[in-house]
């Protein structure tokens, strides 16, 4: 992706199209390049140094320091902080 004349971000994806690695120009905001992993579900598992957590459904129980909670319809009727 070109961002201006003489910045750009590398974008690495694996068979089945996920991102698995960001390289951002450097001094760029967000830091550091970037790495995305996945459990053999193809959830994330982790992205960076944050860590992602799934449940028995696939769905994020925690994201970080955020956990998820579920509806019976499984719709995310809030989060919080651990």
């Amino acid at each position: 992706m070109q961002v201006d004349d003489t910045d750009s971000h590398t974008y690495s994806y694996d068979d089945i199209y996920q991102v698995t690695y960001v390289d951002y120009p450097e001094g760029y905001e967000y830091g550091d390049n970037t790495t995305f992993n996945y459990d053999d579900a193809c959830n994330r598992s982790s992205v960076g140094t944050v860590n992602y957590t799934s449940n028995e459904l696939n769905q994020y129980s925690t994201v970080g320091d955020v956990w998820y909670d579920y509806d019976d319809n499984g719709n995310v009727p809030r989060n919080k902080r651990a």
